[in-house]
């Protein structure tokens, strides 16, 4: 486990830094296409729930620790994390189908996830320190790895198809405020 969320920071960074040296790198692995929900986003999401309570752990002094308090919060940011995942897989995949880009579902999972290392990222860094909430800006991020796999995988770029890519970026933000929406109301019904 600790060797898989080693190799998932590492290859997070790499994807970061050098997103289009590394999509290069990651459409030639085949062999890859089954692992890359266990190997890269359960350790991201376990990270992140891990984040939150830790965060809430060390700032929540004016009203003390509540262990329940914590987990429920770093449940919904998890939650939040893995529809959102589901949502923009099959919002990608749809619409390059629509679009007649031959992107397959496994390929389209591929990318979903490496794109997320820019959420993880930021969920970390706001987990961890829940003052610094602007940092989740940084996840919009995330549409730009996007953009650049799609390019590299496919050779599709914003001059050939920009409603391919005006679609698929507003859908996908479109779905995460929608999801973040009904997470909180759904938690706020429960909790009250």
């Amino acid at each position: 486990m600790i060797k898989s969320i080693l190799q998932f920071i590492e290859q997070g960074f790499q994807i970061l830094l050098m997103p289009e040296k590394h999509w290069g790198r990651i459409s030639a692995d085949k062999n890859d296409e089954q692992g890359v929900f266990t190997r890269s986003f359960l350790p991201g999401l376990i990270l992140v729930f891990a984040a939150v309570v830790l965060g809430d752990f060390l700032f929540s002094k004016s009203t003390g620790f509540v262990l329940v308090d914590a987990l429920i919060k770093a449940l919904r940011v998890s939650l939040l994390v893995l529809m959102t995942f589901l949502a923009s897989t099959m919002v990608l995949y749809e619409t390059s189908r629509w679009q007649k880009i031959h992107l397959g579902f496994d390929t389209s999972k591929r990318i979903v996830v490496y794109a997320m290392f820019a959420m993880f990222l930021a969920l970390l860094i706001s987990g961890i320190f829940p003052f610094m909430y602007f940092v989740n800006v940084f996840s919009f991020y995330s549409l730009y790895l996007i953009y650049v796999a799609v390019k590299k995988i496919t050779g599709t770029d914003f001059n050939r198809k920009p409603v391919f890519f005006i679609v698929l970026f507003t859908a996908i933000v479109a779905v995460h405020l929608l999801l973040a929406l009904l997470l909180s109301i759904l938690t706020a019904l429960i909790v009250y």
